[in-house]
């Protein structure tokens, strides 16, 4: 049995009272960090990426009809058939039947100003008359189209997506109405795929603040957004016809958490996407974390006590600097270049600042490994990174990212300003003379070039930049090419 004095007692009990009382208060401060982190993912990535996912598919299953439409209302046959009077019947219906086949459409319909006749890919369904107002609003209004829901009479009454296009002559004269219809049902049924595949609360909007999409079964449309607990106050806000994704919260009653509202207009249909996410349940495991690591980090620290005070401040500045930087270069590793690719993507993407991406390829350097050894190959490398350091900005970030192959991160860099850094990388590694032992040799570099659209991931940035260094290899090696900036979504 170990002889503890009574200092050494009051000694021991006094550092566990304070190393208890410091691991209950970190403990504490880190859920309330971890908290504020899972709010903050669920803001800044979560729903803007859940949102950016929707419209994805949205543009590919509901504004791909409008497109068609927008065809049709344009198509030169449909126009001439027209203006010849419509004499030949068959030869529209046959039109509407092949664009319903061809477009995989519920239906397809033309409605005419002058005969006031309704065909559809099948026949002539009827006249026109003073009941079809859809017809009347459609004539009279300025925008070239519409999205109406809508009873489908031709196909059992049920509730039909319409996409309802104006079709006017080289005079701006209207001619008529003609478009292609949704099953809502099968639309219903997409935003509740959307619901069980992103686990939030996702609804469409239009611009006067109701459901466009609501169960065709039912006859009773649902509770309009300003008469919706919580989402009342912010209707002023969600209805704001900008396409950008719009941030709001507002306090959970019932859990006394908050609840995270993402919407964004969609200009294309003229609803507004809508996502919710309580943080209720995305904080229920953080309570459970916090209440075993309490449990257990107490009896740790008395286990543990001395020998934590003695490995912490001796390893935790080692640790750190292996976990983020590369041994052989000194510069960053992969992994921590990853950390500040986000860094940089989102900050640029708070503030509209560009940033562009360099990834800088040594050429031949297997040549360097076979006449001259890998000791001399992981000498080309560190006095490669060194070169990179000297000649790109303080703000910049370099990392090795595999090899002889590294990446620049240059925040507040357009694609001209990164080109001029990196043919200045470029001209100084080729002026370089590599003197290693007895050894004394040039290397070049080959570099892409590529700056965030505004709107691509970290890998697809980092692809475009890859591309362009391979067209850098394919083309000669030493030189720099840029990659053209895609066009960034609405």
């Amino acid at each position: 049995m170990v002889d503890i004095n009574r200092h050494q007692r009051h000694l021991f009990i006094l550092l566990t009272l304070i190393l208890t009382i410091a691991f209950i208060t970190t403990i504490s401060l880190s859920y309330i960090v971890a908290r504020n982190n899972i709010r903050i993912n669920i803001i800044e990535n979560e729903l803007p990426l859940t949102g950016d996912s929707i419209y994805s598919e949205i543009q590919r299953d509901l504004i791909k009809p409008v497109f068609i439409a927008d065809q049709m209302a344009h198509n030169t046959f449909l126009r001439d058939w027209i203006a010849r009077g419509e004499q030949d019947t068959s030869a529209v219906i046959r039109y509407l039947a092949e664009i319903k086949v061809r477009y995989n459409a519920f239906t397809t319909f033309y409605a005419s100003e002058y005969t006031r006749r309704y065909f559809t890919a099948n026949d002539i369904l009827r006249q026109i008359d003073e009941k079809d107002t859809w017809f009347f609003r459609v004539r009279s209004m300025k925008e070239p189209y519409e999205i109406n829901i809508d009873r489908d009479e031709r196909n059992g009454n049920w509730l039909t997506v319409f996409i309802n296009f104006r079709i006017v002559d080289d005079f701006g004269r209207f001619l008529g109405v003609t478009g292609v219809s949704l099953s809502s049902d099968a639309i219903v049924n997409l935003v509740a795929n959307y619901n069980r595949k992103f686990n939030r609360e996702i609804a469409f909007y239009d611009m006067a603040g109701h459901n466009s999409l609501y169960d065709p079964i039912s006859n009773s449309r649902p509770t309009p957004l300003n008469e919706l607990t919580g989402l009342s106050s912010l209707t002023q806000s969600i209805l704001n016809h900008s396409p950008i994704q719009t941030k709001l919260s507002y306090r959970n009653e019932g859990h006394h958490s908050l609840t995270h509202v993402n919407s964004r207009f969609i200009p294309e249909l003229k609803w507004y996407l809508v996502i919710s996410q309580d943080e209720h349940e995305s904080l229920k495991p953080l309570g459970r974390v916090l209440f075993l690591n309490l449990v257990i980090g107490l009896i740790a620290t008395l286990a543990v006590l001395v020998l934590t005070l003695w490995v912490v401040a001796r390893y935790q500045r080692r640790l750190w600097h292996v976990a983020v930087t590369d041994k052989l270069t000194g510069v960053a590793n992969r992994s921590s270049g990853d950390n500040k690719f986000l860094q940089v993507r989102n900050h640029a993407h708070e503030t509209a600042e560009p940033f562009s991406v360099m990834v800088i390829d040594c050429d031949k350097f297997k040549q360097v490994n076979d006449e001259y050894g890998h000791l001399v190959g992981d000498q080309v490398i560190a006095g490669l990174a060194q070169l990179i350091r000297n000649n790109i900005r303080s703000t910049d970030c370099v990392a090795r990212w595999g090899g002889e192959e590294f990446m620049v991160l240059m925040p507040q860099a357009n694609c001209a300003g990164a080109k001029i850094r990196a043919e200045a990388l470029r001209v100084a590694v080729e002026q370089h003379v590599f003197n290693i032992g007895t050894q004394s040799f040039t290397k070049t570099v080959s570099i892409g070039v590529a700056e965030w659209n505004g709107t691509e991931t970290n890998e697809m940035l980092f692809a475009r930049a890859d591309q362009a260094l391979m067209q850098s290899k394919r083309t000669g090696r030493n030189r720099v090419t840029v990659s053209e900036a895609t066009a960034s979504n609405p």
